[in-house]
């Protein structure tokens, strides 16, 4: 833990913080600490999903409306199906089946869902039916594992890298009527991921730069306002220290980014933060432990995942410890992740379940562990603000969390 952490607290991140960042800040924000009270429960029930499911990634939208999410699994070798699961009822039915499709998937307002291949992507109308129309892709580059598909469904946004040349990457949006290929972005100085249209303003496009370390991790795209892209969030400080960032999610109520300052930051405070389109900063809420994040659609909360487990005992849900470097190593295959609902007026946090990241032993040639896809926790809010989707290793399936509205309005209103 680190002793500085507590000493001389709200002058040390005026000088270090504000002045670095070029952000404004919740006073009330600074002056929480990283340990909460577990006092009130936000949960009403929770839920399994059917067996071996998984969420889509966290910027990309899967809920076919309020109560109908979408979940993907294996259902042979090489193939993945879709089914469309009612959290009010439970029921679920399966709406496609796609093969030799990639990890993840993204569904647009109107229904329609976008699922990548290697060299392709599949559009499937989940609302109007007909059969799933594939579109060819340059078998040069391969893509990304994630996408995305416009609010509206007029462009899918799918990230790749060159097979001749990895460090090659290129960021393509794909009109679905028409099937025409635009260009975004293409280069050799950074590894193009994690891009999704901006719900509040689908005209912006937020990337990131998935180097290791990376000092420039968060960019944007707008065809006339960054033509050329340009990066939000300085990440190193003005004494020396910098910020580890990454899992950003761009919020639906306004030009903005949520940002996860990771445990591994020598700069401090970590936990999450809130990135203007326009690089205004404000730290929102403190926590040595952050993964993952998501945000509701009216921007009031936001949802965080933790890397290892909490403490929580004492009546606290304490996020002041740093995660070891070994936080992924098991052998069970799994290791708890915690969730934690997050005021983001006032950076006050919530516990809400103990759930499990999926673990693997490295793969190149090292004792180490590291987290593994699908099975993440990355907590998901549905557009209602009713459920949270978060993906379990332990049970490998979805757990679906019902809020209690009436507590989260107390939580809110702080």
């Amino acid at each position: 833990m680190d002793n500085h952490f507590f000493s001389s607290r709200r002058e040390f991140l005026k000088k270090s913080v504000l002045g670095a960042i070029g952000g404004v800040a919740s006073a009330k924000a600074f002056a929480r600490p990283c340990s909460y009270s577990l006092a009130r429960t936000l949960v009403k029930q929770t839920t399994s999903l059917p067996e071996r499911t998984y969420y889509t990634y966290p910027h990309s939208n899967g809920f076919l409306d309020a109560q109908t999410c979408i979940v993907a699994r294996h259902a042979a070798k090489s193939e993945l199906e879709y089914l469309a699961v009612d959290l009010t009822t439970g029921e679920s039915r399966v709406v496609a089946q796609v093969r030799d499709a990639r990890a993840y998937y993204a569904v647009a307002l109107n229904g329609l869902m976008v699922v990548p291949l290697n060299h392709a992507i599949v559009i499937v109308d989940l609302k109007g039916g007909g059969a799933p129309r594939r579109i060819e892709l340059s078998p040069q580059w391969k893509n990304a594992g994630d996408c995305d598909i416009r609010p509206d469904g007029a462009f899918v946004l799918v990230s790749r890298y060159k097979l001749t040349d990895p460090a090659q990457t290129c960021l393509d949006m794909i009109n679905t009527q028409t099937s025409v290929i635009t260009n975004i972005h293409e280069t050799s100085q950074l590894q193009i991921d994690h891009a999704h249209f901006s719900p509040h303003d689908p005209d912006w496009i937020s990337f990131c730069d998935g180097s290791s370390h990376t000092r420039h991790r968060m960019w944007l795209w707008h065809a006339t306002k960054a033509p050329n892209c340009r990066t939000v969030f300085h990440q190193k400080v003005a004494n020396g220290t910098s910020f580890e960032i990454g899992h950003e999610r761009a919020m639906f109520n306004k030009d903005s980014l949520l940002v996860c300052a990771f445990s591994s930051s020598s700069a401090s405070p970590r936990g999450l933060y809130e990135v203007s389109f326009d690089g205004t900063t404000r730290f929102v809420s403190e926590s040595n432990r952050d993964s993952h994040c998501n945000v509701s659609h009216d921007g009031r909360w936001a949802v965080a995942s933790t890397l290892g487990p909490a403490n929580t005992e004492g009546g606290k849900f304490d996020l002041c410890e740093r995660a070891p470097s070994n936080w992924a190593e098991s052998t069970k295959g799994y290791v708890d992740s915690d969730i934690a609902a997050v005021n983001i007026a006032t950076g006050e946090r919530q516990f809400l379940f103990r759930a499990s990241n999926a673990v693997t032993k490295a793969n190149n040639g090292s004792e180490g562990y590291t987290s593994s896809q699908p099975y993440e926790a990355q907590p998901a809010i549905s557009p209602d603000g009713r459920w949270i989707l978060v993906k379990d290793a332990r049970t490998q399936s979805v757990i679906s969390i019902e809020i209690d509205r009436d507590a989260l309005r107390a939580f809110l209103a702080g």
